[in-house]
This record gives C-alpha cells, sequence and structure tokens, in this order.
C-alpha cells in the first residue's frame, strides 16, 4: 500500500479480484464460497466496510477512450445472496456514463489548469502603464 498525500491510498494494480478487473478491463465477481486463490483481503475489501467477504463484484470505471479511472468494490450483497446476471447487466448500463462523467471532469479539470496558466501568463507579461490608455471615452 502507497499512501499519497495522506489522501489517497494506492495499491498495486496486479494484486487479488480487483487487480484482475483491472488488468482485463472487465467486471469480476465471486458468490458466498467461491472466493478464488487470489483473492486479497487487504485490497479486495480496501474500504474495510465488512469484517468478512462473501460476495464481492469489482467494477472498472474506464471511459469511452479505455482510460481507467478506478474500481468500484461491491462487498456482500444483501441478506447474502449471490451476485446474479441480472446485477451485471443493470450496472453494466450504469458504467460507462460514469466512466464518461469522469472523463469530463477531468477534461474540465484540464481546462481550469490552462485557463489559470494564461491568466497567470498574462498577467504577468501585460504590464499596462494607466498612463499610456488613450482617453478617447471608451474606457469608461
Amino acid at each position: 500500500m502507497i499512501k499519497d498525500n495522506d489522501k489517497v491510498v494506492k495499491y498495486p494494480t496486479d494484486l487479488g479480484c480487483t487487480g484482475f478487473a483491472i488488468q482485463s478491463k472487465e467486471f469480476y465477481y465471486f458468490n458466498p464460497d467461491q472466493a478464488p486463490t487470489f483473492f486479497s483481503k487487504d485490497i479486495d475489501n480496501c474500504a474495510q466496510v465488512v469484517s468478512g467477504v462473501k460476495s464481492l463484484l469489482v467494477i472498472p470505471i474506464i471511459d469511452d477512450s479505455d482510460r481507467f479511472y478506478g474500481v468500484i468494490q461491491l462487498v456482500n450483497k444483501n441478506h447474502d445472496e449471490p451476485i446474479i446476471e441480472k446485477d451485471i447487466l443493470e450496472l453494466k448500463q450504469l458504467i460507462p456514463a460514469l466512466g464518461q462523467i469522469f472523463k469530463t471532469v477531468d477534461d474540465l479539470h484540464d481546462v481550469e489548469n490552462v485557463t489559470a496558466a494564461v491568466k497567470m501568463y498574462l498577467a504577468r507579461d501585460t504590464h499596462i502603464d494607466p498612463e499610456c490608455v488613450p482617453d478617447d471615452g471608451l474606457m469608461g
């Protein structure tokens, strides 16, 4: 585990069921008594929201450009019910939209950074002496 400025926790992307989902860019799940040998209690339940993992669904968040943003881990379906194909199909309809939301936010962040950089550049390199501005009534 790597702590990045005490706000973001990062794990290797090739360990556990989560790593499998990241590498394959596909949903991965198991139901009670079906945990694979590569299940990792530290990585596959990183939020530690429950003490024992009975079922797990790992969903990679990917945009339409195949850019990876993160994963969603759903641990222990209600009432110990198994994860079924209907669950997967419903989530597969939602996840592309979520990937696009992440992409849009990322793009907006890039635009904000460029805008801020341009403003700083213009403020630094544009020193207009008020005495040089013509008094033609246009400046109020």
